[in-house]
């Protein structure tokens, strides 16, 4: 549950059964979800401390004692793209069951997932080149694979197609996409980098069959990786296909926070342009 300490203009002041009257700090006092909480002190009886949250819960309703501000979270860890380019965004990183090391308590592990997933919807044969480029990095959507045939490609069939790692680690992973009719050549793709993670990548076709756009198809190209009981210094290395790690300006690398994120900001690259100016006739 999300705790933010108590903010007052000071001590709350109570007077008990007996008379006493007691000073309460607000840092005994935390909201809950919204719901004030009070820490006894030790020694005080159940029924002063009942009524000492009364009070409270008395107060907050008036106004006079409110949550504070939620302080900003600590970063872990700046993860950024492997590669330049849009294609980057299209990135997620899933962080789970973060928890204790079994085999050593000072030390935290956590469960962590990455997925890039790029469709590109309408292509045709003559299109797929320029749009998913002939080589690493190039065309106008590059991503996850490139077309690598030298023939010109025709139109594919439906289906699911894992890439095929290579023969060494500096070898890239390959797929050969077959034809509408099942026989091999429709075109071959190859994966952006080579190493035994390019194998991971996978490729679908979909709506080659398309009555109502015939002769376009969709290419779904998607890379994913999920690793358990990671540490913190083994994410870079884990997924270095896909990702760059690096500290916190100013900080060290920390054990991040349960949840999904997604990248952002990247972009394909501008091309140069000419400066001009237009003069104006002097009549």
């Amino acid at each position: 549950m999300a705790k933010l300490a108590a903010v007052a203009s000071g001590p709350v002041g109570f007077t008990d059964a007996n008379g006493t009257q007691l000073s309460i700090p607000t840092s005994r006092i935390q909201f809950e979800d919204g719901v004030a909480t009070f820490t006894p002190p030790t020694g005080m009886t159940p029924a002063t401390s009942t009524a000492i949250w009364e009070w409270i819960n008395a107060l907050v309703k008036e106004g006079i004692i409110v949550p504070g501000v939620q302080p900003p979270p600590v970063p872990a860890m700046i993860v950024s793209a492997k590669d330049a380019g849009s294609a980057g965004n299209e990135i997620q990183i899933a962080i789970s069951n973060v928890r204790p090391k079994p085999t050593d308590a000072s030390k935290t592990i956590f469960d962590a997932a990455v997925t890039q997933t790029l469709v590109y919807a309408m292509l045709t044969p003559a299109t797929i080149k320029t749009v998913l480029g002939t080589a690493a990095g190039s065309g106008e959507r590059p991503g996850p694979v490139f077309v690598s045939s030298a023939t010109a490609p025709v139109q594919p069939k439906n289906g699911e197609y894992s890439l095929t790692p290579g023969a060494t680690p500096a070898d890239p992973a390959t797929v050969d996409i077959p034809k509408t009719d099942g026989t091999a050549g429709a075109f071959g793709l190859t994966s952006k980098a080579a190493g035994a993670d390019a194998g991971l990548t996978k490729v679908s076709i979909t709506n080659a069959d398309d009555v109502a756009h015939p002769g376009t198809f969709t290419l779904t190209a998607a890379w994913s990786k999920s690793a358990a009981g990671i540490e913190v210094s083994e994410i870079a290395t884990t997924f270095g296909y896909e990702l760059a790690v690096d500290p916190p300006t100013g900080g060290a690398l920390a054990v991040p926070a349960p949840g999904t994120y997604v990248l952002s900001g990247g972009a394909e690259p501008k091309a140069a342009s000419k400066a001009r100016v237009t003069l104006p006739s002097g009549s």
